[in-house]
C-alpha cells in the first residue's frame, strides 16, 4: 500500500479530531463488542478472522472461528492439515469460492513464504482471496500501524461525518482514504478501528440511524445539515 500523504489540517479544517476521539472512545467503553479475535496480535489468527468475516456477520463467524482455532491453533498445524479436515469447518460459512481460495492460499504460504504470514501489504494482497481491506486489516490489527481501512461501514460513517457522496467505488476512493487516515487515532489505530466498526454497527446504521441519540452527532455534517 502506498504511503498516505495528505495535509490533514487543510482537509479537516476546523474538525476537532481530539474531541472526536474522546467522544468515540467514551462511547465504546460502554458498548464495545467482545469477539475472540479482537486484540489478537498473532498474524495467523488475525488473517483467519478477517477471511472469515469477509461478507459474513460477526455473530456467525464467532463459533466457526473458535472451532477452527481449537483445531488449528497455529499456521504450522494448518499447513499440515488435509483439505478434508478444513472444509467441514468452513462449510457453515457458505460460499464455496472461499473454501477454494483458502486452500490455494495455504499452498502459497507453504511453498512461497515457508509457513509464515507476510506482513507486507503488497505480499498479503497477492494471496488468493485477499484484497485491500483484508491486507490492511491484518497489518493494522497485528502491528497497530495507522493505515487507511475502508469497508462499507467505515465508508458510511466517514461519508456522513463529512457530507461525502457515497458510491460503489468509495471504498477505493483516494478522498475517503485521506479522510479516514486523518481521523485515525495514531497512538492506537487498532482500538480506533474497533471502536469505529462497533459505532457503525450499533449507532450509525445503514437504515434508520438514531441520530438524535448519537454521541458523535455534533461532529456530523449530515446531522447539522438536517437543521437539528
Amino acid at each position: 500500500m502506498k504511503k498516505t500523504s495528505v495535509n490533514c489540517k487543510a482537509l479537516l479544517d476546523d474538525f476537532d479530531v481530539k474531541h472526536f476521539h474522546e467522544k468515540l472512545f467514551s462511547w465504546w467503553e460502554d458498548h464495545k463488542r467482545i469477539y475472540p479475535w479482537r486484540f489478537e496480535k498473532d498474524p495467523y489468527k488475525v488473517l483467519i478472522a478477517e477471511i472469515f468475516l469477509h461478507r459474513t456477520n460477526s455473530s456467525q463467524v464467532e463459533k466457526v472461528y473458535k472451532d477452527f482455532i481449537d483445531k488449528f491453533p497455529d499456521i504450522r498445524s494448518l499447513l499440515k492439515a488435509k483439505k478434508e479436515e478444513i472444509s467441514p469447518l468452513l462449510q457453515s460459512l457458505g460460499l464455496k469460492w472461499r473454501q477454494e481460495l483458502f486452500n490455494k492460499m495455504i499452498l502459497i504460504l507453504r511453498e512461497k513464504y515457508g509457513g509464515n504470514i507476510p506482513l507486507n501489504h503488497k505480499e498479503l494482497k497477492s494471496l488468493p482471496g485477499i484484497g485491500d481491506y483484508i491486507a490492511a486489516a491484518v497489518i493494522i490489527f497485528t502491528l497497530n500501524n495507522p493505515l487507511p481501512l475502508l469497508d462499507s461501514n467505515i465508508v458510511r460513517v466517514t461519508g456522513r461525518l463529512f457530507c461525502l457522496k457515497i458510491t460503489d467505488s468509495s471504498r477505493r476512493s483516494r478522498l475517503f482514504r485521506n479522510y479516514i487516515y486523518c481521523l485515525i487515532y495514531k497512538n492506537d489505530p487498532r482500538v480506533f478501528y474497533y471502536a469505529l466498526i462497533d459505532f457503525a454497527a450499533l449507532v450509525c446504521k445503514p437504515k434508520d440511524p438514531d441520530c438524535d441519540k448519537c454521541p458523535l452527532r455534533n461532529f456530523c455534517c449530515i446531522y447539522k445539515n438536517q437543521g437539528r
